[in-house]
Formats: C-alpha cells, structure tokens, sequence
C-alpha cells in the first residue's frame, strides 16, 4: 500500500497517495558528488518541477526515478516498490523527440506498444492523435514537422504506453517562446483529462511557476534539493501573485549565488 500524506486544501484536509519517494538517495560519478542522501516525496496527481542551474543533478534524478541510472546509495521508489530499471508504466519525453524517421507519426506514436509485442490499440492512438492535433497528419514523415509538432508525437508515443507517471526532460527548451507557452498549456490539459502524475525538468523559473503544483530548487556542488516550494498559482502570467512566486523561487537562486 502506498504512503500517504494529509495536506491542507481550502480548510479541509485531504489525503494523497505518494507516488514516488527517493530514500537517502545518493548519486556520485567517480568522486563527483551529485547529491546526497536526498530526500523527497512526488503526489499523486501533482506536476512536481526540479529547478535549477545546469550540473545540480535535476537531470540525474529524473534518469534515477525513469530507472536509466543505478543510485550510488539509497534508493527510489514508485508505488512503494523500489525501481530497479526502466518500466513504461515511467514514460519518459526527452528534450529530443527521437522520433523514428521511417516511421510515420502514428507508425511513431505506435513503437511502444509494437516494440512490447502488442497490437496497438487505433481506437487509443487516434484519440491521442486527436488530443494533441496531429489527426491530420498521422501519415507524415518525422522530417515533415515542426519542432512543435515532433514534440507532440514524442508526448503522444510516450503516453500511447498508458504510463501512470510522466518524467519530462526539459522537452520544451528548444521551442520559440510562444510554441513553448502553447505546449504548456496543452500538457497541463492531458495532466487533467488523463489523470497523471508528472515530474518536470526545467531551468526555466517562469516554465516551473506557471506548470508546477510544487518546485523543488536544486543548488549546484552536491547540494540536492535546497527547499521544495509550492507553486499554487492561477496561471495568468501577468497577475501579481504569478510575479511573486516567481521572485520567491528567484531568491532562493540569488541567495545561493550571494552565499558563494
């Protein structure tokens, strides 16, 4: 049985499976120490951000609860069970798509399955054609999309997997501006119409305000996890408390970097 955690929500209190738990997690590459004995719980449900500069290790966690990477020390867990390699009930989307070039965009949203030795499911991959837009171009070519669009498709490939978790490795950093803002209002849409739990990679303050239900600030050196803030905000980038939280997450960077 998963753990579960009382939070307080509008004065009542509401309980909320752990999905994920890292236990005195520690990660080294030769006698380099990426974090150590870190700490944290991801909820059912929630989008949970891991901010920070390139190298605090944000990454490396991520590949740690995906199963990609072996912990030095220490463990992670999904569903209370410890993760001991990759599994597509953790579907993970990448900063590139890695899309398949001979394959077609519903020959690319149907690998996982296919690569499993099931038939893939039409009824599944049409819908999820139709909820990121793509329906119409379910014949293309990799090589005839957009970036935007590629992205889709690795979401979509990804989610064709039914996965119970979604581990996303900054997917949108290589987008313009206005494609980024449009993905993230399209992936917080899928958060709601599929029930998921997701963990969410960015160096980006604005990106993890406006997605997260909560941010864990990750310092440079071995640090880990500085603070976990929650990020409950309307998601109008231009209202007041939008712009405090960001100078609330903001400061907590230009602490560490005063520290220094």
């Amino acid at each position: 049985m998963s753990q579960v955690r009382e939070t307080e929500s509008h004065g009542n209190e509401e309980v909320r499976e752990v999905t994920v738990e890292t236990r005195d997690l520690t990660k080294r590459y030769g006698d380099t120490l990426v974090f150590d004995e870190l700490n944290v719980e991801i909820e059912e449900g929630e989008m949970f951000c891991l901010l920070g500069p390139s190298g605090c290790g944000k990454t490396t966690l991520l590949h740690l609860i995906a199963g990609l990477e072996e912990p030095t020390d220490g463990g992670v867990f999904f569903e209370d069970d410890r993760v001991e390699g990759p599994d597509y009930r953790r579907g993970v989307v990448f900063q590139d798509p890695h899309l398949y070039p001979w394959r077609t965009v519903r020959g690319n949203v149907e690998f996982g399955p296919d690569v499993r030795g099931e038939k893939p499911d039409s009824e599944h991959v049409d819908h999820l054609l139709r909820m990121i837009g793509l329906e119409e171009f379910e014949d293309a070519k990799p090589g005839e999309l957009s970036g935007g669009m590629a992205q889709r498709v690795s979401l979509a490939r990804t989610l064709a997997n039914d996965p119970e978790l979604l581990l996303l490795d900054e997917p949108f950093s290589a987008l313009d501006a206005m494609t980024q803002m449009k993905l993230q209002d399209e992936l917080l849409a899928l958060m709601g119409k599929l029930d998921l739990t997701a963990v969410f990679v960015t160096h980006d303050i604005e990106e993890a305000v406006y997605l997260g239900d909560r941010i864990a600030v990750m310092g440079d050196g071995g640090e880990g996890i500085r603070k976990v803030v929650d990020a409950d905000v309307d998601g109008d980038r231009d209202s007041e408390e939008f712009a405090e939280k960001k100078r609330e997450v903001f400061g907590l960077f230009k602490e560490e970097i005063q520290d220094d």
